[in-house]
């Protein structure tokens, strides 16, 4: 996950300047969006709730089950992280004309980005290892192990700590790994051409994807997610959605009537196609087809709209919405830890899970926001602006 725009270099490298003087709202309460779908659907899970449908339920006197669940697609709030990572990192290089990072800026980015995310994670790591150890349900030894391997963005390639101490938390090996390539993919990106660039990721994402889909893994001893379920979180099984938002950031920057008129409408089968690919489609489509409805979405908000979402809700998202969306990273980061606490503390409600989804709802959410906001003020934002070059 990255912040957004927060400068407009000139041609010339020199050091971001400490003031953001281009940040975009729309992409802050974006962000926050991502985040809080997330925070939803962690807390579904938590109580209990089927992974694809919800729980029984009665309504007007007849009973309903097996009704498709809008909560479990809050998992692919992930998925709009990745577009807007794509999108803000291209923006801040498109908006300064480049087709490459300059002669010895990549080393500055690299050190922009770690103190970007490196400090805020390191805390959450390390809370989220302390809760894991209070709960109690893990043994002292695999809690060791998957923290070091967390500290080091290792969780990965781990069967058993990809979920472990912080469910989500493997969403940043990904996010790693994109960081990491960025300079040769933005490369390849100028080179291309941003269609050509998404057509080649794309294809390259989808084969990558299929392979691991059919190919019979054999995990062996111990637990955790399947092997293919790993490979398939690699970066190359998820290159795609990060390729669309830096796309989506040459777009952005063309001001084009016609794309206006494209993203106005593009997000509606888009939509729908994802939806498909979730409920029936083949394993391997779901995720590309979530980043393309995503990146049609922010179409719809930064270009379509342009800053002029409509009706009263303009004011609200633009105002709370982008607050919340500044601090979304480490709200990311410590919801999790925090919901696996209160589900610990909170009383009981057997056979009521959509009562105790809505106590842990209600209970977590100001705890995490004010949690976050510390997090985000004491750490996070201190460590980027002082040592991010």
């Amino acid at each position: 996950m990255t912040a957004s725009p927060a400068s407009a270099p000139d041609a010339e490298p020199r050091p971001a300047p400490r003031v953001a003087a281009f940040r975009i709202p729309d992409i802050d309460w974006l962000r926050g969006v991502a985040a809080l779908s997330v925070f939803v659907f962690h807390v579904t899970v938590l109580v209990g709730f089927p992974k694809r449908t919800l729980p029984p339920f009665t309504l007007a006197g007849r009973t309903f089950g097996a009704v498709l669940s809008p909560f479990s697609l809050g998992a692919s709030g992930v998925n709009l992280f990745f577009v807007l990572s794509g999108l803000c990192l291209a923006l801040q290089q498109r908006r300064a004309g480049r087709v490459r990072l300059p002669e010895g800026g990549t080393w500055r980015y690299f050190q922009s980005r770690a103190s970007r995310i490196v400090p805020a994670y390191w805390v959450a790591v390390l809370v989220s290892a302390a809760c894991t150890m209070w709960v109690g349900k893990t043994p002292g030894r695999d809690v060791a192990v998957a923290t070091g391997l967390h500290l080091f963005f290792l969780h990965g390639f781990d069967r058993a700590a990809f979920l472990g101490i912080n469910p989500a938390l493997w969403s940043m090996a990904t996010e790693v790994q994109f960081y990491l390539l960025f300079p040769w993919l933005y490369a390849l990106f100028g080179r291309l051409g941003g269609a050509r660039f998404v057509a080649v990721t794309g294809l390259v994402n989808l084969a990558y994807r299929v392979v691991v889909a059919i190919i019979p893994f054999a995990d062996g001893p111990g637990h955790g997610v399947s092997t293919s379920a790993l490979l398939a979180y690699q970066i190359p099984g998820r290159v795609w959605e990060f390729a669309l938002g830096m796309y989506l950031a040459e777009l952005f920057l063309r001001d084009d009537p016609a794309l206006k008129r494209l993203f106005a409408w593009l997000w509606l089968p888009s939509l729908v196609f994802a939806l498909w690919c979730r409920a029936a489609g083949p394993a391997y489509l779901p995720e590309m087809a979530f980043g393309l409805f995503y990146t049609a979405l922010c179409g719809l908000v930064l270009i379509t709209w342009k800053g002029r979402a409509p009706g009263a809700t303009r004011r609200f998202l633009q105002s709370w919405g982008a607050r919340f969306g500044r601090s979304s990273y480490s709200f990311f980061l410590l919801h999790a830890a925090i919901l696996m606490v209160l589900d610990e503390l909170l009383p009981a409600s057997p056979g009521q899970p959509y009562r105790r989804a809505l106590l842990l709802f209600s209970v977590g959410l100001p705890i995490t926001v004010a949690a976050a906001t510390a997090l985000y003020l004491r750490v996070e934002l201190p460590f980027w602006k002082r040592f991010r070059g």
